[in-house]
């Protein structure tokens, strides 16, 4: 089950940190009325990350979540915090209007929309898989993603923008508990490394967003303790040359 990092915060795709453009709120507010948003509201969720939760109310979560770690507030040291607020504050597009702290919030709000995609009719990508109820979407990322062009194109956000978005829903779970198994050893410089290395362009967005995406998850706990508490608190996660790119 998705735990709200704040319980005071609002969950229903309000914005509350500062700094991001008002346009995301509204952004949000016309999507959540679209079909392919209700229909999350029809979907339940049981695996290890999420115990009979609702689709939509986890989105508004995760929502929320993002907001509450792009304060940075839990990184120790204030020189290194002003640098993520200054990599998440570029533009992706020079003639954009939106930030990559505002695309990531974006992201945020749009990334299981896949799991209401139908893959035949009557059958969404998110499915029960047994007797239990238990349920997996494979492949929501991507079929998530597959959508977004049609979904933004309405907005005032550029072709760049738009493809940003595109490409974090897409690879939302690229730090998922199964690479970080299989890939990480807890040698924190090497772990660096290989997280910088796994996407170069946005490392730290995906890397928030999948701890907004699994905060309460009891089988992601470890990782998001060790990202948390020492990947981001290292300043070669975010060396002084990546603040401009």
């Amino acid at each position: 089950m998705t735990v709200v990092i704040n319980k005071e915060r609002p969950r229903q795709f309000q914005l509350f940190q500062q700094g991001i453009h008002p346009g995301v709120g509204s952004i949000m507010a016309e999507l959540f009325l679209k079909p392919e948003f209700q229909r999350l509201s029809r979907l339940v969720e049981k695996n290890p990350y999420h115990d009979s939760e609702n689709v939509l109310e986890h989105v508004q979560s995760v929502f929320a979540n993002c907001q509450e770690l792009l304060s940075f507030d839990f990184v120790k040291s204030p020189e290194l915090r002003k640098r993520y607020e200054e990599r998440l504050s570029k533009k992706i597009d020079v003639k954009g209007t939106y930030t990559r702290k505002d695309l990531l919030v974006i992201t945020s709000g749009l990334h299981d929309i896949g799991k209401g995609i139908e893959k035949e009719p009557g059958v969404t990508i998110l499915e029960v898989v047994d007797q239990e109820g238990n349920t997996k979407a494979a492949g929501h990322e991507h079929a998530g993603s597959s959508i977004i062009p049609g979904l933004l194109s309405g907005f005032d956000l550029t072709s760049s923008e738009i493809a940003t978005v595109q490409s974090l829903v897409d690879w939302h779970d690229t730090y998922s508990e199964t690479w970080c198994k299989a890939n990480l050893t807890q040698e924190i410089e090497s772990d660096i490394q290989k997280i910088r290395n796994r996407q170069p362009l946005f490392y730290p967005e995906l890397l928030l967003h999948i701890l907004a995406d699994n905060w309460g998850a009891e089988i992601y706990k470890p990782w998001s303790e060790y990202f948390l508490n020492q990947v981001f608190q290292r300043e070669s996660f975010l060396p002084g040359e990546l603040r401009d790119f």
